[in-house]
């Protein structure tokens, strides 16, 4: 006979590999769901996203959970980092985990050389008459797919932060830093593109060249501070004077 535990491992094991496949997130933590369920007799459950920074619980998709992380059980187990086991649950996890009022809360813990950080939560939902307990012989299988669910929210939010900085350094890249408008590069670019459209199409091409004057003046008497003022007023002026398929650069 082929114990709950043996029957799981094949649909673990793809859920493992969707990990290392770096499949969505929802997918992920919906399969590792399925499985603690199956591995802990919890008739529902579900994994939430936690936000340090806002105390905000959220689902894979993004969906915010009206239950408050900073009250009750949730708060005692990302402040100390443990699992509570058939706990009372906030009536805001009720579509989580199917209505029910217990169950076990297991944190999504991340551990590096800068310490440890609560990535989420696992809800469970107590099972009526065999609540999963510390001393349950399955414990230690749910612990493990809770740590999977860690690493797979943690990878997520590095690609995303890793995504995020790609283009600010490349928007950083195309534009001048002073007045925050295309560079000179960028202009450049933008101007054999509208020439290459222009002769293409049969249409006129304007191009409008501004110089501020006396800005030298203004830098030698009032200090560059001034000066670099005048060219970001200058430059708001314009940006906020065209359409949005024109380009506003700064050139000198």
């Amino acid at each position: 006979m082929i114990n709950d535990r043996t029957q799981t491992v094949p649909s673990l094991f793809d859920a493992v590999r969707a990990l290392a496949r770096g499949d969505d997130l929802e997918t992920t933590l919906a399969s590792l769901c399925v499985q603690a369920c199956a591995v802990s007799g919890a008739p529902a459950g579900g994994i939430l996203l936690y936000d340090g920074g806002s105390g905000q619980l959220s689902d894979a998709a993004g969906e915010q959970v009206d239950a408050a992380a900073g009250d009750g059980p949730l708060a005692d187990v990302i402040r100390e980092r443990a699992a509570a086991w058939d706990a009372p649950l906030p009536k805001g996890l009720g579509p989580v985990v199917g209505g029910a009022a217990r169950g076990a809360i297991i944190p999504l813990v991340r551990e590096d050389q800068a310490g440890a950080t609560v990535e989420g939560l696992m809800i469970l939902a107590s099972a009526p008459g065999s609540p999963l307990s510390a001393g349950s012989s399955n414990v230690e299988t749910v612990l493990a797919i809770a740590d999977l669910a860690a690493v797979a929210i943690r990878q997520e939010r590095l690609k995303s932060t890793s995504a995020e900085g790609v283009a600010y350094q490349e928007r950083l890249s195309r534009t001048d830093p002073l007045t925050g408008l295309a560079d000179r590069h960028t202009f450049g670019q933008m101007l054999e593109l509208e020439l290459a459209r222009a002769t293409r199409l049969g249409t006129s091409l304007a191009i409008a060249i501004f110089d501020v004057d006396d800005l030298a003046t203004i830098n030698l008497q009032h200090g560059q501070g001034v000066g670099d003022d005048v060219l970001r007023s200058v430059a708001a002026t314009l940006a906020d004077q065209v359409r949005l398929v024109d380009t506003v650069a700064r050139i000198g």
